[in-house]
């Protein structure tokens, strides 16, 4: 989905998303707590930081919207992005993502 989108594996935060993607997946309730249980959780598997897991999601999904394939974008996660602001939040994105996997 994130090549179809526009991501690809090269882009910051590709591994980040997808390890994202995969245990929100899992556990829908990671999506309402980023930054306490998602990102360290990410960060641990990573050996990295917190602020940096949280920053690459971020660098990717800029890239997706700014670079990417924009009926794509609509098509996976249809209205969840924040327009006015450009682009979807991190958690919104991941989330978005999660739920068509677990479709």
């Amino acid at each position: 989905m994130l090549r179809l989108i526009g991501v690809q594996p090269n882009v910051r935060g590709w591994r980040y998303i997808v390890d994202g993607v995969k245990l929100v997946a899992a556990d829908e309730e990671l999506a309402h707590h980023m930054t306490k249980e998602l990102y360290p959780a990410i960060a641990a598997k990573h050996d990295t930081t917190t602020s940096r897991v949280e920053r690459c999601i971020r660098h990717a999904i800029e890239w997706a919207y700014t670079n990417g394939n924009s009926d794509m974008l609509k098509h996976y996660l249809g209205n969840i992005a924040a327009y006015d602001k450009g682009k979807a939040t991190n958690a919104a994105f991941i989330a978005g993502l999660a739920s068509w996997c677990r479709e």
